[in-house]
């Protein structure tokens, strides 16, 4: 939020040093920081117009007389439509640098010389505004710099806590800095005669949706520009002049915080207005053009037709005001801030004015703030007249005590403030002291502060007020808190530390996710969940609570590959969510991996290769075996869309743990990747890591006798899973069998199509002695002949 200072000293004296001002607020509780506006370059003065006559050889030139203050009239060339003489404008010299590039230099401009340009207040750095040149008041001094008539007006740009709807005005940041400083403030107090109820009405269908709904009727107005006072505060403060209506009301918004709307009365249909929730199928054109479908989230204003506008985020285009507009309905209301909260996310779509009724509006105010704007009208349309008012308030709130105990004041804040200090606190935050006794204070808080419900936001609102910086300092008892068990926080370290130690790099995505997008990419079964729909988003591209950690890692995946960086190796320990029955929603903890392109680290003596399933099997197992002391299995599994061809389900026991397999094509192409980049994934849960608890180590030392090796190739069906073949190898070498290692693959000639050769390494030990060869090749000839007995393998 900008507030210039020169429109906050309307309520509070400041200080001289725009910085302590600063200082006092953001003690306060307001934080900031100082803009002292733009920086103007020398060699541009105020200067006037003494004639403006139109260009003989161009239909949108003028041709200028303008006098710098010098006691010389220079010939300007300009385009800008506004443009007329004895107006006051900017007036760059040749010689000055308007950045970019651009230096005034003598030009000439079909066929008459031009001796510098007459700024707009684009050009000058000062807004958005390049529609003609920048307009000063008939009061300002030409010849003196532009620096010192524009530059020098410092703003403060401000960003109020998000419970303080009250701070987003200039009145509500005054009152802050006149509490804090110690000094008056200055409320305005706008005097307009009463007018009768007049013939237009207004009703509330529901109260819980609308607290209070007012309004002034005002005829005779004649649009036009705004005065160059209110045009001015309005640029300072970051909004653009429009005209003398619209202006208004943007004024009232950002002096008392209020949101006002003009309607065009000749443009409404009937002679009352509702207020209530849109219907099913209607439709409404909002000020910005846009076609926007209601649903029963959204508040409007209606008339006899439909909905006119949508009410505390924008108006309607059909009623707003224009050129011709004679007659004004300004509406000013109290709606509830959850309803406007629903009504502007469930269309996607948030204003100046939606913000502070997000943040609550205060109802007593709606009047006062009507007033000020029919008090600006009066003065600044000549004509205008108020005829009639209106005024909706059917359940005004009945004021509440807070009792403020002495105790609770002194145990919170340390030390006892004398009894003065905190009513005069108090009173200047517009808080009124009831009673006070011996024991504390019973205290009304203003309509206005609707976050202040408890005994405890009092004492906040004394203790940063009267200065925590004057409490004294005292040391307090210190108890060291117990350890805590948490099996689970331990079981996430110890994995993030595993994984890392096996060269992945962690990443965190967000916890949010496309529902559109996982209930097409991500399959749905007892392992995969798409996720839970939130049911108020704050966006359309994260509006589900994540059933897989797999999505995010692609997405780390699409952003890396879009700068050029395609070899990834990463995890994440995160929660993921399942819908469960009966509307709960169940939370789990799981390890997710990602590896793409030759993205696991390679030692000195092996080049870069890309990776393969088999590296992310490895890193699976390992995994599993160092929090479990066992060994998983992996089954084949079918995970459409997800992966392509070739995917696995991920078993201790008989409990399944995880899955893992390559990416298939639907989601390379939702992420933007192409078919031939190897990527891996794989999700497993965390919760099983317990097991490892009930589970003691043992030590067993190094082996002081030899072994036998002895390596074998079977020939097996294609088919078959080594996994079972080696499981029979296992069980047929008997004790002496100490470990077996598949170190070959092979199909093709001279084996059968549907054939494979697996090879494996034997190694064959006893613990006392040395084995013979004839025990070795007992052993080996009981393993091969339980192989082919048990699996129909054959010695290759």
């Amino acid at each position: 939020m900008r507030v210039p200072l020169s429109w906050l000293a309307d309520f509070v004296d400041l200080d001289a040093d725009p910085r302590e001002t600063l200082r006092l607020l953001v003690e306060a509780g307001i934080e900031g920081d100082l803009e002292s506006g733009p920086a103007i370059p020398d060699g541009i003065v105020t200067a006037r117009i003494v004639t403006c006559e139109k260009h003989p050889s161009a239909d949108r030139l003028s041709v200028c007389g303008v006098d710098a203050g010098d006691g010389r009239v220079r010939t300007i060339v300009c385009g800008a439509p506004n443009a007329r003489a004895n107006a006051i404008g900017v007036l760059a010299l040749p010689g000055a640098d308007l950045g970019g590039g651009m230096v005034i230099t003598p030009r000439a401009m079909r066929g008459i010389t031009s001796e510098g340009m007459l700024c707009s207040a684009k050009e000058l750095g000062i807004s958005a505004d390049g529609a003609g040149i920048l307009l000063l008041p008939d009061s300002t001094q030409i010849g003196v710099p532009a620096s010192r008539a524009l530059g020098g007006a410092p703003v403060l740009v401000l960003e109020p806590p998000s419970n303080r709807g009250d701070c987003l005005s200039m009145e509500g940041v005054a009152r802050e800095l006149a509490a804090r400083a110690g000094r008056a403030l200055r409320p305005g107090a706008p005097a307009v005669s009463a007018a009768g109820p007049g013939a237009f009405r207004a009703t509330i269908e529901d109260p819980a949706d609308c607290a209070r709904y007012s309004g002034r009727i005002l005829e005779g107005l004649a649009p036009g520009p705004s005065p160059a006072w209110i045009a001015e505060r309005l640029e300072a403060a970051g909004v653009r002049a429009i005209s003398n209506l619209v202006d208004v009301t943007n004024y009232v918004l950002l002096e008392l915080g209020h949101p006002l709307h003009a309607f065009d009365l000749d443009r409404v249909r009937g002679t009352s207005f509702q207020i209530r929730r849109a219907r099913a199928g209607e439709s409404l054109v909002t000020l910005d053009g846009k076609p926007r479908e209601l649903s029963s989230q959204v508040l409007v204003i209606a008339d006899e037709t439909g909905p006119v506008a949508l009410a505390g985020i924008m108006g309607g285009a059909s009623t707003a005001v224009t050129d011709s507009t004679r007659r004004v309905f300004l509406e000013g209301a109290a709606f509830h801030a959850a309803r406007v909260r629903r009504g502007a996310r469930s269309l996607r779509f948030a204003t100046d004015a939606s913000q502070r009724f997000e943040r609550g509006v205060d109802p007593e105010g709606v009047s006062r703030a009507l007033d000020r704007a029919v008090q600006l009208l009066l003065e600044i349309a000549p004509g205008a007249r108020l005829v009639g008012a209106l005024d909706a308030y059917p359940a005004p709130p009945e004021e509440r005590a807070i009792e403020l105990r002495r105790r609770t004041l002194r145990r919170i804040l340390g030390d006892d403030l004398p009894a003065p200090d905190v009513r005069g606190v108090l009173e200047r935050l517009s808080f009124r002291v009831a009673r006070e006794t011996q024991e504390g204070w019973s205290v009304v808080a203003p309509s206005f502060r609707r976050d202040v419900f408890a005994e405890e936001d009092l004492v906040e609102e004394i203790g940063r007020v009267y200065g925590y910086d004057r409490l004294p300092e005292r040391a307090r008892a210190f108890a060291p808190a117990a350890a805590v068990f948490a099996p689970r926080f331990d079981a996430s370290a110890r994995a993030r530390r595993l994984l890392l130690s096996m060269g992945l790099t962690e990443v965190i995505t967000p916890g949010l996710v496309d529902g559109a997008r996982a209930e097409r990419l991500m399959p749905s079964d007892e392992f995969f969940s798409v996720g839970v729909p939130l049911r108020n988003p704050l966006s359309q591209d994260r509006d589900r609570l994540r059933g897989s950690l797999v999505p995010g890692l692609l997405d780390v995946l699409a952003v890396n590959r879009a700068r050029s960086l395609v070899d990834l190796a990463i995890f994440e320990v995160g929660r993921t969510f399942r819908a469960a029955p009966g509307g709960a929603v169940e939370e789990n903890v799981r390890v997710g991996v990602l590896l793409a392109g030759a993205g696991l680290e390679q030692t000195w003596i092996g080049a870069p290769k890309p990776c393969d399933f088999f590296d992310m099997k490895g890193i699976l197992e390992v995994y599993v075996e160092q929090f479990t002391g066992s060994s998983p299995r992996f089954e084949v599994a079918n995970q459409p869309p997800l992966t392509a061809d070739r995917a696995a389900r991920v078993l201790l026991g008989p409990r399944e743990i995880g899955r893992l397999g390559n990416l298939g094509s639907a989601p390379r192409k939702a992420f933007d990747l192409p078919e031939d980049l190897p990527v891996f994934w794989a999700e497993a849960e965390l919760e099983f890591s317990g097991d490892r608890a009930a589970r003691e180590e043992s030590f067993r030392p190094l082996p002081r006798f030899p072994g036998a090796l002895r390596d074998l190739a079977f020939v097996v069906p294609r088919a078959l899973f080594q996994e079972e073949l080696e499981s029979v190898l296992a069980a047929s070498g008997g004790k002496l069998l100490d470990s077996i290692r598949l170190f070959d693959v092979y199909e093709g000639p001279p084996l059968a199509e549907n054939q494979k050769s697996l090879a494996y390494t034997l190694v064959f030990r006893s613990a006392d002695r040395s084995l013979t060869n004839e025990e070795v090749d007992a052993l080996v000839a009981q393993v091969v002949t339980r192989a082919q007995e048990s699996v129909g393998a054959r010695l290759r």
